[in-house]
């Protein structure tokens, strides 16, 4: 197997020492700022005790001339003029020099980035449109999702730290108010603005028996039939320091313990991304009990932005948004179902300008070209550390006004795994989403995107064909009525493409990016846990002889995978303190569905449960969740409850025709926003 425990040693103290440097040249900035106003109080001061000795010695004046108190009220007018005019010049040329470049040389960055991205701070926004592994761009998610701030930054693919339960802020509220912490320095050389905004959340998961497979009373297969997960804890710190000083922006983000932390382990799926077991029960012999599904510290992100004047410039280890989320995810993003586990990060160097900018004033002044290189750091296919490398040359177009968007992003990329198999593809992306107003408190907002993989790989070769073309297709749209921005009405609508015959000489089957969640238990759980006990076992030469080639590529992770599905959601937040949610979910397989191992074990194609590969109906689902939010003064505490249950359709019946039983599962989680 390709996948193993990530190496937690060498890079994040590198990145860790790099941050305190920063972190200390920050506060050093920050001394020299407030030195210099400090220096400028008695000046200030003088002249003011100046100002107000000729407003005195204009009042007299006019008191002996037998002035009015008109007259006396247009000289004090004089006097604050003048004061105002020297409060000007004190500020220095510092606010002249911005003023004037704001006016004058931002034209194709600063005020194109704001265009692009209706943001407040410019310089972050355009370059948001380049984040994805395979991709270059944001687009806020959540129907409830309001613009400030906090959602701006979570354009810059890797924003506003944001716990899983936040979808929408409270109406009204303002960073300050969220928790914050900003700070803001004006000094000579420019201004200095440091925030640190981040989050905890602890989550606990119940969950019903989950089948992986068929019954074996012989006990001749090993892990049993089920999950082996009934009960878990789950924990995240996260947190995203800022420091700008002008037109340089210098980010970082961090995870704390993100992983299982308690309960029981899953067995057999060894093949996900994240399994969410033990290396083995605590307290058997020879047994450490460690926890191979958690990250005791994670550095995510770490880049320099800097506005040139013509664009925005931006190299250094970064996340990865495009549209929607299919196909690149940066795992920050609010979610009405589920939480975000992983997150596509690269080592990106990437310029987004206007250059249509200053040629015309029709609608192509608007558009934004993007173009960058990556080497991918870590996302669901590869992973530098174990030995992948993966490089990426980026391309997009994308076209902005008002909230509204629509963009083209084609990615090249070319991978060599750890082992020598090889992957060369390209994605070719169309995202957009539009706002329409339909009535006076009605609105609909519209997004969409699709996307086509095509290359070739010899990752999955079998005996009849070396190497394998691809050819995957997948997309989703979203229409989402909002009434008053506290009630939404949403249908969505998406699709993956199938790939019933492992055999063969091409791979069809699409995976959606496993941060995009739908639903919580059809698509992120049964589906994802079958799939990665499938890969597992037909890894293992004791059962199959010859582990089947291709197996990095066939876990899900909680990815719609080879799947169509109905979604519509409804969503009501009457008041600020409290969100409540409710969901069907029906999903329906695009092609057969055929376990890997059934067929090489059995010799004939069978489903996950040994079952006709014929049956196509997932199920439905059922879903609700309540949260509720406290803000004080510094932080603002959340918690939350989800519950699903799923009825699974005869896509999962059994070599008898049996149908498996209802799987419920529930969670409840805990969250401080800072």
């Amino acid at each position: 197997m390709k996948r193993r425990a990530a190496r937690w040693c060498f890079n994040p103290c590198l990145r860790g020492a790099v941050f305190v440097v920063l972190a200390t040249a920050a506060a050093a900035g920050t001394a020299d700022a407030q030195t210099a106003e400090a220096t400028a109080e008695p000046a200030a001061t003088a002249e003011a005790t100046a100002e107000a000795g000729a407003t005195e010695s204009a009042e007299t004046a006019t008191a002996e001339a037998g002035a009015t108190e008109s007259a006396e009220t247009a000289t004090a007018e004089v006097g604050a003029t003048e004061s105002a005019e020297t409060a000007t010049a004190e500020a220095g040329a510092t606010e002249s020099v911005e003023a004037a470049t704001a006016e004058v040389g931002a034209t194709e960055s600063v005020e194109a980035v704001t265009a692009e991205v209706g943001a407040t701070e410019s310089a972050e926004a355009v370059t948001a449109e380049v984040g994805a592994t395979e991709s270059a761009e944001a687009v806020v998610e959540g129907p409830t999702e309001e613009a400030g701030s906090s959602s701006e930054l979570l354009l810059a693919g890797g924003g506003t730290a944001e716990p899983d339960t936040v979808v929408g802020e409270a109406s009204g509220e303002t960073a300050g108010e969220a928790g914050e912490a900003d700070v803001e320095i004006e000094g000579e050389t420019g201004r200095l603005h440091v925030a640190i905004p981040g989050y905890y959340q602890l989550s606990m998961f119940g969950l019903g028996d989950m089948p992986l497979g068929p019954a074996d009373p012989a006990n001749e297969r090993p892990y049993g039939q089920n999950l082996g997960q009934n009960f878990y804890g789950w924990s995240r710190l996260r947190a995203t320091p800022e420091l700008s000083i002008s037109s340089v922006k210098i980010r970082g983000q961090f995870d704390v313990m993100t992983g299982t932390i308690f309960g029981d382990s899953t067995s057999g799926v060894d093949a996900a991304l994240e399994p969410r077991m033990r290396e083995a029960p605590a307290g058997e012999e020879g047994s450490s009990g460690e926890l191979v599904g958690i990250r005791p510290f994670d550095f995510r992100q770490l880049y320099v932005e800097w506005d040139t004047g013509y664009g925005i410039l931006r190299a250094g280890q970064q996340a990865s948004n495009w549209g929607l989320g299919l196909l690149a995810n940066d795992g920050d993003r609010p979610q009405t179902w589920g939480y975000n586990r992983y997150g596509d990060l690269v080592e990106r160097v990437v310029f987004a300008t206007k250059p249509l900018n200053t040629v015309t004033d029709t609608f192509w002044k608007d558009l934004v070209a993007i173009l960058g290189a990556d080497l991918v750091y870590r996302d669901h296919l590869a992973d530098l550390w174990n030995g992948d490398l993966a490089w990426q040359g980026i391309f997009a177009l994308r076209y902005a006004e008002e909230g509204n968007s629509a963009g083209m992003y084609v990615a090249y990329r070319n991978q060599t795994f750890d082992d020598g198999d090889h992957l060369e593809v390209v994605a070719i992306d169309l995202a957009g989403d539009w706002t329409f107003e339909l009535a006076p408190s009605w609105d609909l907002q519209v997004a969409a995107e699709g996307i086509g993989v095509f290359g070739t790989t010899d990752a999955a070769r079998s005996l009849t064909a070396p190497e394998h073309d691809i050819l995957q297709l997948g997309g989703a749209v979203r229409a989402t009525a909002d009434y008053i921005d506290e009630y939404f009405i949403q249908l969505e609508l998406g699709a993956a493409t199938g790939d019933a015959n492992v055999y063969d000489d091409r791979q069809l089957r699409f995976t959606f990016d496993p941060d995009y969640n739908v639903g919580l238990i059809m698509f992120e759980e049964l589906w994802a846990w079958q799939y990665a006990r499938a890969a597992t076992l037909a890894g293992s030469p004791d059962l199959t002889g010859e582990p089947v080639p291709g197996l990095d590529m066939l876990s899900t992770n909680g990815g719609v995978s080879g799947a169509l599905y109905l979604n519509p959601t409804f969503q009501a937040r009457p008041w600020s303190w409290f969100r409540g949610s409710l969901g069907v979910l029906w999903g329906y397989a695009t092609s057969d569905v055929v376990s890997p191992f059934e067929q090489k074990v059995n010799g004939v194609p069978a489903n996950f449960m040994g079952g006709s590969p014929g049956g196509r109906n997932l199920g439905v689902e059922l879903d609700a969740a309540v949260d509720f939010f406290v803000p004080l003064r510094l932080v603002e505490l959340q918690g939350g409850l989800q519950f699903g249950c799923l009825f699974p359709g005869d896509a999962f019946a059994d070599a008898d025709g049996n149908e498996l039983d209802p799987i419920w599962l529930l969670e409840g989680r805990v969250a401080m926003k800072f």
